[in-house]
């Protein structure tokens, strides 16, 4: 570890100390985290689970698309094959 990072490693040690140590700033964090930190992480989970919900439902959607394919028939996917078949004939 470099010189700074032992230094940055040293004032967060005493900082979490000094934080669980002394009550009033002890309540103060944990009056600020309630109010700030907690809705924002609220915020973001709403928000990665909407979009799994999304990328699950275009991936559902786009495999039953799929499966409708190759279950029915070419000229019912393709209308112009139909009228190919009639000008042979």
């Amino acid at each position: 570890m470099s010189n700074t990072t032992q230094i940055y490693l040293v004032l967060t040690c005493i900082a979490v100390v000094i934080t669980i140590i002394w009550s009033p700033l002890r309540s103060a964090i944990g009056g600020l985290i309630s109010a700030f930190l907690t809705p924002a992480f609220l915020t973001i989970l709403s928000t990665i689970f909407l979009w799994m919900v999304w990328i699950l439902k275009t991936i559902s959607r786009s495999h039953s698309i799929v499966i409708k394919n190759l279950i029915m028939p070419r000229t019912v996917v393709f209308p112009s094959l139909q009228d190919d078949d009639d000008r042979k004939l």
